[in-house]
């Protein structure tokens, strides 16, 4: 059986992964060339949230803005409920997404800090 998800501005799913370690409901991930493209307007990086409790009918169930500088996301990992993300010119943005699974829009998703270690390739914001 094969489940097959397309979401708002798809372009290239580069990498994924699930929100929890052992409760494998949500699995956010980056699309690395939308801001590329122009799918994202504004030039910053979106994440998506998706939901494959029914891996026949996988769900898009929101997104949120992994950091708030014009990038390329790229590399995601999570752990204890905490997502460290690398972006093409924009260092490292780590995100508490515990919301997640009582608020799977993304809406609650909160920065918790970033760094990085050349500021100076960073694209100025809109």
């Amino acid at each position: 059986m094969l489940g097959r998800l397309e979401y708002p501005g798809a372009t290239y799913t580069h990498q994924g992964w699930w929100t929890e370690r052992n409760w494998h409901q949500f699995v956010l991930l980056n699309d690395e060339l939308d801001e590329v493209e122009g799918v994202v307007v504004d030039g910053i990086p979106e994440t998506h949230i998706i939901d494959l409790t029914d891996l026949r009918n996988p769900k898009w169930t929101g997104t949120f803005k992994s950091t708030d500088h014009r990038a390329v996301d790229h590399n995601l990992y999570i752990t204890d409920g905490v997502m460290f993300q690398s972006n093409y010119g924009a260092g490292v943005w780590v995100t508490d997404v515990r919301s997640i699974s009582k608020y799977p829009d993304g809406s609650r998703v909160k920065h918790i800090a970033f760094f990085d270690v050349h500021p100076e390739d960073d694209v100025s914001n809109p």
